[in-house]
């Protein structure tokens, strides 16, 4: 029991950061570029889900296979505020964050 406890807290302080990075996506967001990719959205769409799902091992992995492919940029916090990243951020939220879906 306590470990389910801890785990929920971990992935309270997770879903919290994810709103706190979508907070800020959006703020830069306001100041700059708005049009989102399909090639993106699409990409969004097939991988948060599954990144909410099975956490940071993931996101690593998703990280490492696409890091040189700009439509998966959305994945790395380098992309800051751009409209793929707040996108991404968003679908995290909606999903409960990294390995936060149940």
């Amino acid at each position: 029991q306590q470990m389910q406890q801890q785990q929920q807290q971990m992935q309270m302080q997770q879903g919290q950061a994810a709103q706190d990075q979508l907070g800020q996506a959006e703020e830069a967001l306001a100041d700059g570029e708005t049009e989102l990719s399909v090639q993106t959205r699409i990409a969004v769409d097939k991988i948060a889900p599954l990144v909410a799902k099975l956490g940071e091992s993931f996101l690593a992995q998703m990280q490492e296979h696409h890091s040189t492919d700009p439509s998966y940029d959305f994945l790395f916090e380098r992309s800051g505020g751009s409209p793929g990243r707040t996108y991404y951020l968003q679908k995290l939220a909606e999903l409960g964050g990294v390995g936060g879906a149940a």
